[in-house]
């Protein structure tokens, strides 16, 4: 990614959030509010994409499998809709049941929760991968989160073009 960056959104996301990424071009800032934004890629073929959220720091809870998915369906009911009326994202439970692990992320203790999401009132799913760590000095629980829709194509490359992306970050 480091050779065709989009310098642009990467200045709004280190300005506004405190932390940067190295966005390849093509890539769009289709939401941003204090404490979430969507970046966007979309070709004629598929939809990619990295959401960033946070949340204050109560208990270790939040890093399990199920508040992981909670924070994850909250946010992405909020700001992530489907193309009909009243549908949104959340993530799918009955094909291929989420799965987390613990795993170092850029120095940091994190939980890496990949699974699939579905459309709640529509048609559409694919994979994601959601990082979740504590920023000790906010006080705040940060999600790092990527998923793709590709219909007709397999997931596995464009997945992981998403979870390169989320590995750029650095405080």
């Amino acid at each position: 990614y480091n050779g065709n960056t989009d310098n642009e959104v990467k200045v709004k996301i280190k300005s506004k959030y405190k932390f940067s990424l190295t966005i390849p071009e093509g890539y769009f800032l289709a939401t941003s509010k204090d404490d979430f934004f969507w970046l966007r890629r979309e070709t004629p073929d598929m939809s990619f994409a990295v959401l960033y959220y946070t949340v204050n720091y109560t208990d270790t809870m939040q890093l399990a499998l199920n508040g992981v998915i909670e924070t994850r369906n909250k946010y992405t009911k909020e700001y992530i809709p489907g193309p009909t009326e009243g549908s949104y994202q959340v993530v799918s439970l009955d094909v291929y049941p989420p799965k987390t692990s613990v795993i170092d992320f850029n120095g940091k203790y994190a939980v890496e929760t990949r699974g699939l999401w579905k459309l709640e009132h529509d048609f559409m799913g694919g994979p994601f991968i959601n990082i979740a760590f504590v920023n000790e000095q906010s006080t705040k629980v940060i999600y790092l989160d990527g998923f793709v829709y590709a219909p007709q194509d397999k997931k596995r490359d464009q997945l992981k073009q998403v979870e390169a992306l989320i590995y750029t970050y650095k405080e």
